[in-house]
């Protein structure tokens, strides 16, 4: 923001916005993308429909700041470690707020930090990442290749509850994906499913999904799992179907029998 806006002003035009992340397993904060140009409110607007089916998942229906998709970068994940886009820790740096204006600071690691980065960004105007590699799987993209894992997690989840009646939920915006009924009637399974490439059990879970699990292990929702399939595009995909026990404080896996024990 080069001129700035006056305290009574509703917007400004103009402003190039870098996003911030968390790095969950080392700490400390990396560029992950950027805005070029873009509008920033001082009020939160609201959106007339959710732009997309995520917005709507995660119950995202305000914003403060627009830009046109063109001028949005967004950073591959294995191109994050560029030692540029690495924030440092300390005095002036950014804290717990959701905003920080880094070239009103006087550290000169922070005025190299911002002279670095945004020669970065004048220079090449859009981020062109690594060239990608085929990967072994035999996918052209992560992205066909995600929507191919969380498939075949969902058709593994579905194989398992054959003996119920099971129907998609994901695009009811209930913060689960499948329900799984008994075909004697009773309480449906709420089924969240979460498809890995590989071994590592680990998972992330949007907004909406996260108060559904929160609802589950105050035992407000008994019938929930969370289901997870790792090395789902495998001759040998391993699914595991969790539940909370509040007795015992823990969570459990479930699987083999997908049914209800109290």
């Amino acid at each position: 923001m080069d001129e700035g806006a006056n305290a009574g002003d509703e917007s400004i035009d103009g402003v190039d916005v870098v996003w911030i992340a968390r790095e969950p397993e080392r700490g400390g904060r990396r560029v992950v993308g950027w805005y070029r140009n873009a509008t920033v409110y001082h009020h939160r607007q609201e959106f007339e429909n959710y732009p997309s089916p995520q917005h709507s998942k995660d119950e995202i229906d305000t914003y403060r700041i627009r830009a046109r998709s063109e001028d949005a970068t967004l950073l591959p994940l294995e191109d994050r470690s560029d030692p540029r886009f690495r924030l440092g820790t300390g005095k002036g740096w950014i804290g717990h707020t959701n905003w920080w204006f880094p070239e009103q600071q006087s550290d000169p690691a922070i005025k190299e930090f911002v002279r670095g980065l945004r020669e970065f960004i004048d220079a090449r105007g859009e981020y062109v990442p690594k060239p990608s590699v085929k990967s072994k799987w035999g996918g052209g993209s992560d992205i066909e290749r995600k929507a191919k894992v969380e498939q075949a997690a969902i058709g593994e989840v579905k194989k398992h509850y054959h003996e119920y009646i099971v129907t998609s939920v994901e695009e009811e915006n209930v913060g689960w994906d499948l329900e799984a009924k008994s075909r004697n009637g009773g309480e449906a399974f709420c089924l969240e499913v979460k498809g890995l490439f590989g071994s590592e059990l680990k998972v992330g879970l949007t907004p909406n999904e996260y108060r559904a699990l929160v609802r589950h292990k105050e035992g407000e929702k008994s019938y929930y799992r969370l289901c997870v399939v790792t090395e789902a595009l495998s001759d040998k995909p391993v699914l595991r179907i969790f539940r909370y026990e509040m007795s015992d404080n823990k969570w459990f896996d479930a699987h083999p029998s997908p049914h209800f024990s109290p």
